[in-house]
Parts: C-alpha cells; structure tokens; sequence
C-alpha cells in the first residue's frame, strides 16, 4: 500500500473499502474461500496538543521472512490510497430477489394416532460395566496397583 500524503483514517478508510470490494467479487464469482480480511490497518491516534484524546489501533499484517523470496514480495502489487478511492472500487448493492409466496392451506390435518407401547422390562444385570477415561472419576486403590514395585517402573 503506497500511502503517500493519506493519514491513517484515510488509509483505513480505503483499506475496508478494498476489503468490501473484495468480498463483493468474490461473491460474485462464487470463489472457494473461506473469508477475505485485509490486515495491515494504521494506527489511528487523536492528539488534543500533546494529549492522546484517542486510540484505535491497527491489525498487523504477516510479511513473508524467507529472503529467498524477497524479490517475489517486492514485485507484488502495489495499490494507492487515492487509487482505492475510485469509483470502480464502489461496491453495488446488489436488489434481494423477492420470491412470491405460496399460500398456506388451510384445511385440517388429519391425525394419526399410534398405540403407545410400553416397555418391557428387561432381566437385570448381574454387574453393571465400569465405564473408565480421563474424567471418569474412577479412583485408584491398592486393589489395583501391580504387587511388584519393579512392574511400575
């Protein structure tokens, strides 16, 4: 982002546009992605003389470490702030389609009534089955520790 003579609200203020022109396109397409965010955002501080009056700041952008790859991040594109200005850049609200509603019928509903079934009930279990994991409260006795010492190492 060339930022020349913008402040940060102005370059803010362009950057969200670009990022609702973005997720316009990409709606339009149908693209396969998840979300489009742009990050790199200023630091917005408001001084009444030497006083800080307000601060909203910036999201961080990654860059990209690997010097061997420097000369690929510096031929990226390079985008104005007066450029995000234009007119092309405006997002259209595009007219909800209005589906004409079906009328809802009016008759009763006839109503099926099943017998209800009770349960048997079944023979009880001898023992019930211990149910173990990681929270399942299960407490450890001497019970159930090996005799050898040597097998718990």
């Amino acid at each position: 982002m060339w930022k020349r003579w913008a402040d940060a609200k102005q370059t803010n203020a362009a950057l969200k546009r670009l990022e609702r022109w973005l997720r316009a396109e990409a709606k339009k397409v149908n693209a396969d992605i998840e979300e489009v965010e742009i990050k790199g955002t200023c630091l917005d501080l408001t001084l009444d003389g030497k006083l800080a009056q307000a601060v909203k700041f910036g999201v961080p952008a990654k860059l990209p470490r690997d010097v061997a790859r420097f000369s690929e991040w510096q031929e990226t594109t390079v985008l104005r702030v007066q450029d995000l200005e234009r007119s092309q850049y405006d997002v259209r609200e595009v007219e909800p389609i209005v589906s004409t509603l079906v009328p809802v019928s009016t008759k009763a509903e006839m109503v099926i009534e099943w017998p209800v079934v009770k349960p048997v009930k079944a023979a009880k279990r001898e023992k019930e089955a211990i149910v173990a994991g990681s929270v399942s409260g299960k407490f450890i006795n001497e019970d159930l520790l090996p005799r050898d010492p040597a097998a718990v190492s």
